[in-house]
């Protein structure tokens, strides 16, 4: 019998210790982690004879077998519970989904801080995506499925009590009801989590049908004085960064614009300067979105998000660095957006995915680096003798899309597209830009469509006569009418 997890998932899978050990180093390279693993420390691990690893050990040993490290030289699971070693071989996706989804709903009843229930819902899903590296299509519907019901738990909760009782009953009914208000907020914890993964596909009105039905409940308890109005104000101003990606993806920027708002109110009654931030973070790329004339109040609402520097994490510190150097790029103010763009890559942290907020932070690496590519973009405009789109363009096709949200790599191919306009190099032009139309045909966001038709109109005036532009004329017509 296996003495620990670790164990019964190294019989499992038929290797040796050697071979664990290899396979072990090798996700580490591909992680860029730098650690080693020899066959007799592997083996005090499988024996349970070691219950401390240092943080790189941990983390690799995480993305390697999908469990803390405390799991892995704790006791063995039944076999009907692995997780990433039983889904390898899994044929039946749905019953494994339905496992894992009842394990969480279960977990919701027992973590009420929103923090730490999200966090571990977060890294079961994360699971999910450890579990089979080559999806089939029956892998893909059954881990939406999954996501879907995740988000739709907080339509299953009663919140408030009857209005005609008697006030023994009324006792009574309040008790229950603060129960049920406790069960509702840790299911929109979940919701909120699950909202963020399908978000990295293209589920924006199906996200927002979900939140949206919820979310007066939400406020409701976020606005009534209580022991967990500052957490439901929590996460109301998640939810409202939520409908407010949703709507800007709808091509609705008024109603992004409201969210915004009330995320920062409802950020403001927690008291929490890193919701604030984001908040207004989020308010300040509102404004971005709406032309040249609204710039200044982006750059207002980015600043004061700034300014809140020294009580944020270095992520959201990067984060808010990152945004500015976007709003000083298109105001053509060159000495703010370059220091905002080296803040932002000094201070972003070598494992961001540590950082509490990651989740919602939209601060991917990824992101993180197109904000870049676009600020030196924005400058081009302005400058275009300094070659700033000479830069842009190479940071974007130093860039790998191979992870992240489908959203931000149809964004990136656009901005690639943008770059070898102003260039003036076609042949990349003809390359990056109908793989962008391809992606915005698939995704169905208004945001992309509008990005897409700029950039289609830079293209016909910097080649007015160019013939190869005609077919991709087509696509974009296509891509628009889809």
């Amino acid at each position: 019998m296996p003495r620990t997890l670790l164990e019964q998932l190294v019989q499992r899978s038929r290797h040796t210790i050697g071979e664990h050990c290899a396979a072990f180093e090798k996700t580490a390279r591909r992680h860029g982690e730098n650690v080693s693993l020899c066959p007799r420390h592997l083996s005090r691990w499988i024996a349970g004879k070691v219950t401390m690893a240092r943080p790189v050990a941990r983390r690799v040993a995480l993305l390697h077998w999908g469990y803390e490290f405390e799991e892995l030289v704790g006791p063995p699971r039944p076999e009907a519970a692995l997780e990433p070693a039983a889904a390898a071989a899994c044929t039946d996706w749905p019953l494994w989904f339905g496992i894992h989804i009842g394990q969480i709903i279960g977990a919701t009843g027992r973590c009420a801080a929103p923090e730490a229930l999200q966090a571990m819902v977060d890294r079961e899903i994360l699971m999910f995506d450890i579990a089979k590296e080559n999806r089939d299509p029956a892998y893909t519907l059954s881990r939406r499925q999954a996501l879907m019901t995740l988000a739709a738990l907080p339509l299953t909760a009663s919140v408030f009590p009857s209005s005609s009782m008697s006030s023994s009953s009324a006792s009574a009914e309040s008790l229950s009801a603060g129960a049920a208000a406790e069960q509702f907020l840790s299911q929109c914890s979940a919701s909120l989590t699950a909202c963020w993964h399908l978000l990295k596909g293209s589920d924006f009105q199906a996200v927002g049908r979900i939140v949206s039905s919820y979310l007066l409940a939400l406020e409701g308890l976020a606005k009534q004085p209580s022991t967990r109005q500052k957490a439901a104000a929590q996460l109301a101003s998640q939810a409202h960064r939520v409908s407010a990606l949703v709507a800007l993806h709808s091509g609705q920027l008024s109603a992004r614009e409201y969210h915004c708002k009330q995320a920062v109110f409802f950020a403001d009654i927690t008291g929490q300067p890193n919701l604030r931030a984001l908040a207004l973070l989020c308010l300040s790329s509102t404004y971005l979105f709406c032309g040249n004339a609204s710039m200044p109040t982006a750059e207002r609402f980015g600043e004061q998000a700034l300014s809140l520097e020294s009580e944020l994490s270095p992520l959201l510190r990067s984060r808010a660095n990152a945004g500015l150097s976007r709003v000083y790029g298109y105001l053509g103010r060159e000495r703010e957006a370059l220091a905002s763009v080296d803040a932002a890559q000094a201070l972003y942290p070598s494992h961001p995915e540590q950082d509490p907020d990651y989740l919602y932070a939209e601060c991917t690496p990824l992101g993180v680096t197109m904000m870049r590519g676009m600020a030196h973009l924005a400058l081009a405009e302005h400058l275009p003798r300094r070659s700033y789109q000479t830069k842009a363009a190479a940071i974007f096709d130093d860039m790998s899309a191979e992870s992240g949200p489908d959203r931000i790599k149809v964004q990136i191919l656009n901005h690639r597209a943008s770059a070898a306009v102003l260039v003036g190099d076609l042949d990349a032009f003809d390359v990056y830009f109908g793989q962008a139309v391809g992606g915005v045909a698939q995704l169905g966001s208004k945001q992309r469509q509008r990005e897409m038709r700029e950039t289609w109109a830079r293209a016909v005036t910097r080649w007015p006569h160019e013939q190869r532009l005609k077919p991709i004329g087509e696509q974009v017509r296509a891509a628009i009418t889809a």
